[in-house]
């Protein structure tokens, strides 16, 4: 009776054992993008903390000398500081120049949150603007951004760039006039 209830002991934990190694890892989850790369526990949905912190990993890859601010330079749009294409060997005419609209953009981004005005933007007054966004896309005030949110904030900022950026949306139709 012992060896039977011996046998019985070892047979079950070998089949246990061999049940809990073909139970696969669990894979990393890919960076995604937008949210998903926000969403830094995976439920679903990004906390202020969660929005704050991708924002302070977009603040350390901009801040290129890591003095802890923003210069205009470092707040160039990524394909303004590319590198400007090679001109033919002979060829008399320059490359073109950056749009000026990127500039303008630049200026506009420094102004509005440079709000000590020294003309450099502290890791400080960024997380405050990021705080501020974060309260204005919870437009349910639950805390939490969720993917309706996100995608109703991705929405609106696509309508303001078509409109040129700076002009307010146009007025609901209404179709009952």
């Amino acid at each position: 009776m012992n060896k039977l209830l011996l046998a019985a002991a070892l047979a079950g934990t070998t089949m246990a054992g061999l049940a809990y190694a073909q139970t696969a890892p669990e894979a990393p989850r890919p960076a995604g993008r937008g949210m998903a790369r926000a969403d830094g526990d995976g439920d679903g949905r990004v906390s202020k903390a969660e929005y704050i912190a991708r924002a302070d990993e977009r603040f350390a890859r901009m801040d290129k000398n890591s003095d802890g601010q923003l210069s205009a330079d470092e707040t160039a749009p990524r394909r303004e500081m590319a590198a400007p294409p090679a001109t033919p060997a002979g060829a008399d005419t320059a490359p073109p120049a950056a749009p000026p609209a990127a500039g303008a953009m630049r200026s506009r981004m420094i102004d509005r949150l440079d709000t000590n005005h020294d003309g450099m933007i502290s890791r400080d007054e960024y997380r405050a603007q990021v705080a501020e966004r974060f309260d204005r896309l919870d437009t349910n005030h639950d805390g939490f951004l969720d993917q309706a949110e996100m995608t109703a904030s991705r929405d609106r900022a696509r309508g303001m760039m078509q409109r040129g950026g700076d002009s307010p949306p146009p007025p609901p139709q209404n179709p009952g006039q």
